[in-house]
């Protein structure tokens, strides 16, 4: 027999013992559940593990969580294009290749007016990365004339339309998502299509002035300022717009040149314009079809090395 084995005989009983209520202890006057421990207590809340340290204390003691729907802001300019594989061109006066991307690719190709852009986007879609560089410095001559600004953005207007729609078959091309899905999209939305579309907006904004003023005039008493209150301040906002995001930009670079920011709003009255005229006559020449060269470009000298003798 063993002592498990051992049990009361048949019909035997056993008055229970009465457990004291008191403040603790084993039948006596202080009998009760026992001050400590897990069986002392009458509910035990969520997540109770037995009086040890919890969980969500021992795990972050040294690297700590990382939230996992955390945000990551990355600024939209050159070197966050650079960051996502997706630089749309490399200027000549500044660009170095490898020359085996060259042989490979047959050099620079000559079937467009902007060979450095036309050449920055066939090496991506060959499966070579494009890399930028902030530290690079280039001195070029800019034209002095508007008859010579006029020709050199026409023709890089003309080249950019002529790369975007050679290399049509790489947009929303899955093999290279960065190029095919941000990197040329973004050329036809900004540099293209809102380009196109904004003289519109001037006109709108001219048509709104003119029409208050004819108002005003024929109509003095029915005249309000509100139509006129309105287009001023929906014209301040955008160029508030854009002179935050020049800013925001500037900031993101070592050398912004933080004194020529007080001409953004200058600009908008003749220049903008101007280059509104050449993107519109870039792309009705782009439709008709008829071919468009270099030209003959003006050289006068102008550019000087900082430092140079």
């Amino acid at each position: 027999m063993k002592l498990h084995d051992l049990a009361p005989p048949k019909g035997a009983t056993k008055a229970k013992h009465r457990v004291g209520r008191g403040t603790g202890g084993k039948g006596h006057k202080t009998a009760g559940r026992g001050t400590k421990g897990q069986k002392a207590r009458n509910t035990m809340p969520a997540g109770f593990e037995g009086g040890q340290l919890p969980l969500m204390q021992r795990i972050p003691k040294l690297k700590g969580f990382k939230n996992p729907f955390r945000v990551e802001y990355t600024p939209v300019n050159l070197a966050a294009l650079d960051a996502l594989g997706a630089v749309t061109v490399v200027p000549g006066a500044v660009g170095a290749w490898r020359r085996e991307a060259l042989e490979a690719l047959g050099g620079y190709p000559g079937d467009t007016l902007a060979e450095d852009q036309d050449l920055t986007i066939a090496v991506q879609r060959a499966g070579w990365m494009v890399d930028f560089d902030p530290e690079a410095r280039a001195y070029t001559e800019a034209p002095d004339t508007i008859q010579g600004l006029l020709k050199q953005r026409f023709r890089w207007s003309f080249g950019t339309l002529q790369c975007i729609w050679k290399h049509r078959p790489a947009l929303f091309d899955p093999k290279r998502p960065v190029l095919g899905f941000f990197a040329l999209p973004q050329i036809w939305l900004f540099q293209v299509v809102l380009t196109v579309a904004a003289p519109l907006v001037d006109l709108g904004a001219i048509w709104s002035m003119i029409s208050a003023a004819m108002t005003h005039y024929s109509h003095p008493v029915e005249w309000s300022a509100d139509d006129l209150a309105r287009t001023i301040f929906y014209w301040s906002a955008f160029v508030l717009v854009d002179i935050s995001a020049a800013m925001l930009g500037m900031a993101l670079e070592k050398r912004a040149p933080w004194k020529d920011l007080i001409w953004l709003p200058v600009q908008r009255f003749g220049y903008r314009q101007m280059m509104y005229y050449v993107v519109v006559k870039a792309v009705i020449t782009a439709i008709r079809g008829p071919r468009v060269g270099w030209g003959k470009l003006e050289r006068r000298n102008t550019a000087a090395v900082e430092g140079a003798t």
